[in-house]
């Protein structure tokens, strides 16, 4: 099992439908430290919270009920441009059927945890998300940045090494 991974500095945007589900990810997220945490019950609620505010992790719900499911808001928040390269998308899901996980990879969610869901699976899987992440972190700065040639440079750097 990952050490226990420190949110104390990351925003983190849940979006859940379900009440009892909210509760556990809260609580899954103040045990690592998450302290900046914003709730969304739907994704018209969420795409309004991604324009106003930057995030570092978004935990979502793959059905969501009416409007929007989780793959319509990834799909639109990777198109908007509304979360930075070095954010993480993570699809919460009990679905898992292959026609969900073909299409949602499409937009390419940087990983997926199915329902339902434990500490020690959420605190492993975003370890690892968040390790992957930080050997990106020069070449996701320079893409932030609208710096292509310098994310070009870390891409070659990072290949080199």
């Amino acid at each position: 099992m990952a050490s226990a991974l420190r949110f104390d500095d990351k925003r983190i945007l849940v979006i859940e439908d379900h009440a009892e589900m909210r509760s556990s990810m809260k609580s899954m997220l103040d045990r690592l430290g998450g302290r900046n945490v914003d709730i969304s019950i739907n994704g018209e609620e969420a795409i309004e919270c991604l324009k106003k505010k930057e995030y570092d992790l978004v935990l979502s719900d793959y059905e969501l009920g009416r409007g929007k499911d989780g793959q319509q808001i990834l799909e639109e928040t990777r198109h908007a441009k509304l979360l930075r390269a070095g954010a993480a998308y993570v699809m919460v899901t009990a679905a898992q059927t292959i026609e969900m996980v073909m299409g949602a990879l499409e937009y390419h969610p940087d990983g997926y945890v199915t329902k339902p869901i434990t500490f020690d699976t959420l605190n492993t899987r975003l370890h690892r998300i968040f390790k992957h992440k930080s050997y990106f972190q020069h070449i996701n700065n320079a893409i932030d940045n609208n710096d292509i040639h310098t994310a070009l440079r870390e891409c070659e750097r990072l290949i080199n090494t």
